[in-house]
């Protein structure tokens, strides 16, 4: 099932099956770098999987051109991540590993990140996702086997505060759906605030499965905030009606998104009145989408529309790469080691075949990627970072053609 990768990606197999036997445990070195893709080609987030994908086949064809890893082609395995906690993931997992990969980039959520990191990491397996953002993954107990080109909660939390500071904010309510997730993008947002001089107004939690937040977004204005920051997944459609209802919607305040709350349930919800969601603005992680590999993604065989975390899928194969060029084998515990390394502190350099040839004449690099800067902390996390912010047009669509861009960390 394991085989080289076209540009396009479409020689590689999907890795959907279990088997019996016992799955293979890294760390032995077969001077071959074997990795595999763990990419929601169905559920939830599978609008991310094309544009994953194909990033990781180029990067793979990239490195290939340039002579390998090793002097031999990388090998590559796709496995379907599915929905965050069911079935797939686990079986797509087991079988990656039971295809004897050195590392799988992936998968794109964090909840998919925490239900199998100790089944990868436990098989001396390197885990490097592009997208995962929970600030849990920090400080998890992965033997050092743990890595991600997205950036963590913790800097949203800066990139949110920062926006809403440039937005003219002098004051700030938050509304975060109760939970990990809302309470920890409330948390942090409220620390960069704070860092900032602006004023938290008040903090709401909410039951996203309430259907009455009448109460809620009542405190919401009483504290009379310059803006408001809504942080959740499901429930924010509802939440956002009852501001509006209240008289301080997108139309009336500053309104901004984290980036769990802009999805479906939110469109979803003013599907009648989509005007309504004008001018309410997302902060959303990942970097801009360099108009090069733009140009690549979209003439693969199937053409990607949404390249989300692509640069970010395409620079964890790369830096995968360098890291075992670096550290002269596909162990992949030897490799986890070096993949700080190749991020910081040495000569910058912009592609794999640059990069490769420094690391020949025995220099120290520095990989500035597709998604930028990187620079790895020594947890494994980006300490710069890309965000978009995207605003609701008269229509009530996001008009991403026209995103800002700032930048943390």
């Amino acid at each position: 099932m394991v085989g080289a990768c076209s540009e396009s990606g479409q020689d590689a197999q999907s890795a959907t099956t279990t088997s019996t036997s016992a799955p293979q445990q890294g760390g032995e070195g077969s001077d071959v770098l074997t990795l595999g893709a763990l990419v929601p080609e169905t559920g939830e987030l599978a609008f991310l999987g094309p544009g994953l994908t194909a990033a990781v086949a180029l990067a793979i064809a990239d490195v290939n051109e340039a002579g390998g890893v090793l002097s031999s082609p990388v090998e590559l395995a796709v496995a379907d991540e599915g929905e965050a906690e069911g079935e797939q993931v686990d079986a797509s997992t087991e079988t990656l590993l039971r295809e004897g990969v050195d590392g799988i980039v992936g998968p794109a959520s964090s909840v998919a990140a925490l239900h199998v990191i100790d089944q990868v990491t436990g098989s001396n397996v390197l885990l490097f996702s592009p997208a995962n953002t929970a600030s849990e993954l920090t400080d998890y107990d992965d033997s050092g086997l743990y890595f991600r080109t997205a950036p963590s909660d913790v800097l949203q939390g800066e990139a949110l505060a920062q926006a809403l500071g440039e937005d003219g904010a002098v004051s700030v309510s938050i509304a975060a759906t109760e939970g990990d997730y809302g309470e920890q993008i409330a948390d942090f947002t409220a620390d960069a605030l704070e860092a900032e001089g602006t004023d938290l107004a008040t903090t709401v939690l909410y039951d996203p499965a309430d259907d009455d937040l009448a109460d809620e977004v009542e405190d919401l204005v009483a504290a009379d905030a310059d803006a408001v920051l809504v942080a959740g997944f499901e429930g924010t459609g509802a939440l956002v009606q009852e501001m509006v209802r209240q008289g301080i919607g997108p139309t009336e305040r500053i309104v901004y998104g984290a980036n769990g709350s802009c999805a479906e349930d939110l469109i979803e919800a003013f599907a009648d009145d989509l005007a309504a969601l004008q001018g309410m603005k997302c902060v959303v992680p990942g970097a801009p989408v360099p108009q090069a590999l733009m140009d690549r993604l979209q003439a693969a065989e199937e053409p990607v529309e949404d390249p989300t975390h692509a640069p970010e899928a395409y620079d964890a194969v790369v830096i995968t790469a360098l890291a075992a060029e670096s550290a002269g084998t596909d162990d992949p515990l030897t490799v986890a080691a070096e993949v700080v390394g190749v991020t910081t502190d040495g000569t910058p350099c912009e592609t794999y075949a640059g990069c490769l040839a420094l690391l020949g004449e025995g220099e120290d690099i520095d990989y500035q990627g597709q998604s930028g800067a990187i620079e790895l902390s020594e947890e494994g996390d980006p300490t710069v970072a890309s965000f978009a912010v995207d605003v609701f047009g008269p229509e009530g669509r996001l008009l991403v053609a026209e995103r800002e861009y700032l930048e943390v960390g």
